[in-house]
């Protein structure tokens, strides 16, 4: 049973920065924890101390060049030479929320957001390429989970949709045949559903 008073019970993310020496943790409502295992001290990154505007941290994720991400109901921040910075497509979206709900990061430091109503990527160095579900339709879903296959090409599970990025495009898995479809801007796919 889980005691509504106790800290470990919003942990809603863990990763480990094994160079640094450093644990990371994501929170419901209380933003990010940092842990150093040398000094072993804990800091605390939150709305009112730190560049993080959201408290309800989804994920986190630690990039290659040691750039940790955090996605969170309000968008995608990262910490970089102990600053944080939002760094998401929000720009892009209608209603300015990014709601990413997983983060999935390439060894050449690409970023992946699944979200709700889309999916972004970002090649290192690059601005953000959006696919919402404005231009594609099948993307009106929530996206909770993102995987990198062995080629490190995303797959993106939503409540009603399987979305595969093949290197070159986007491409839905039809759960009904199952196949998989090319996602054409403003068509939606016929039989998924």
């Amino acid at each position: 049973a889980s005691d509504a008073t106790d800290p470990l019970a919003s942990v809603t993310a863990l990763v480990v920065d094994d160079q640094q020496k450093i644990l990371w943790a994501g929170t419901r409502f209380e933003g990010v924890w940092r842990y150093d295992f040398s000094s072993h001290t804990w800091q605390f990154f939150n709305s009112f101390n730190s560049g993080l505007e959201e408290n309800r941290i989804s994920d986190l994720k630690l990039g290659p060049d040691d750039t940790l991400w955090a996605g969170t109901s309000a968008g995608v921040f990262r910490y970089q030479s102990g600053v944080w910075q939002r760094d998401d497509p929000s720009d892009q979206l209608m209603d300015q929320r990014s709601n990413a709900q997983e983060l999935a990061i390439t060894s050449s430091n690409t970023v992946w957001i699944a979200g709700i109503d889309y999916l972004a990527q970002r090649v290192a160095g690059q601005s953000w390429q959006l696919y919402s579900a404005i231009d594609y339709p099948l993307l009106a879903d929530q996206f909770d989970f993102v995987v990198l296959d062995d080629r490190e090409q995303p797959w993106f599970i939503g409540h009603q949709h399987i979305v595969h990025w093949n290197g070159s495009g986007l491409e839905a898995f039809d759960l009904q045949f199952h196949r998989l479809s090319p996602l054409v801007s403003g068509q939606p796919l016929p039989g998924v559903t």
